[in-house]
């Protein structure tokens, strides 16, 4: 069953590298709270690399969202798990040089309603949020006034 999971992983990591359009431009946006004086640069396909191998590795530790549990294993506990497992794998392919990633947790307001937390990175000037669950691994698109309600910016 990990083989099988770790294969559909790779199948759709290489779709995203061949559609990664749900973007947003840094130069106009609210500023986000960066934790480290210096990150690295890391390409959009080495990013998207990174993001399903942390995919791989949480699915393997049993975080799929069949695990959700509200306020004891939800979404900003993915996110979070998600980002720690980004830097990791970053580290262990050598990407990042002595610098940090710029990954994070970002936390907004749903036009559905109700609060939610996502991952983002930070590449080639521009955002891509993805879902912190390991089993939805395509960007998502932000609303606008999703985008502008952000309650947490953190990398």
């Amino acid at each position: 069953m990990k083989y099988l999971a770790t294969l559909l992983i790779v199948c759709i990591c290489v779709l995203s590298v061949s559609s990664p359009e749900v973007t947003y431009d840094l130069a106009n946006s609210v500023p986000f709270i960066s934790m480290d004086s210096e990150y690295a640069d890391v390409d959009l396909d080495t990013m998207i690399l990174i993001k399903h191998r942390a995919a791989v590795r949480m699915i393997d530790d049993g975080w799929t969202s069949d695990n959700y549990v509200l306020h004891e294993m939800d979404c900003e506990d993915f996110a979070l798990r998600l980002k720690t497992e980004m830097t990791k794998i970053a580290s262990e392919m050598g990407v990042l040089k002595g610098k940090g990633l710029a990954a994070g947790l970002f936390g907004y307001k749903k036009d559905a309603g109700g609060g939610h937390a996502i991952a983002f990175v930070i590449c080639e000037g521009r955002i891509f949020f993805f879902e912190p669950y390991p089993n939805q691994n395509m960007p998502v698109k932000l609303s606008n006034t999703e985008y502008n309600s952000a309650m947490i910016k953190i990398y």
